[in-house]
């Protein structure tokens, strides 16, 4: 907890986007704002990446706060985060504008005797 402070600190933001080699893509030296990425690389889901693409591919958003109030400090926040565009219709689902086929999806199912499951007698 900060006390004895005359004054309500001045906060400065400093927000970096990263590649995953960890080279700086973007910068930000205000604490709201948008940001381009220059050569967006898209996040693809698994089995799902076309030729030459990486599936999953994750940037890095980094936020560095400081005050001059407290010189030598900086609070440092990371996230993970991909980029990618969703859309949908009552008969396709697209991820990136390409068609995305659903593996796995809705196999556990609710059943009043057994709860939670599907068994194998029950496929």
């Amino acid at each position: 907890m900060i006390s004895n402070l005359e004054e309500e600190p001045e906060w400065e933001c400093l927000v970096v986007i990263r590649d995953q080699k960890n080279h700086k893509i973007a910068l930000n030296r205000e604490c709201s704002g948008v940001m381009d990425i220059p050569a967006v690389k898209l996040w693809w889901p698994h089995l799902s990446e076309p030729k030459g693409e990486q599936a999953g591919y994750l940037y890095t958003l980094e936020v560095h706060l400081f005050s001059s109030t407290f010189p030598g400090k900086e609070d440092i926040y990371r996230q993970k985060f991909g980029v990618r565009t969703i859309q949908w219709t009552n008969t396709s689902f697209s991820v990136n504008e390409k068609p995305f086929y659903f593996r796995g999806f809705g196999r556990h199912e609710d059943y009043n005797v057994i709860n939670h499951s599907l068994s194998c007698l029950m496929q």
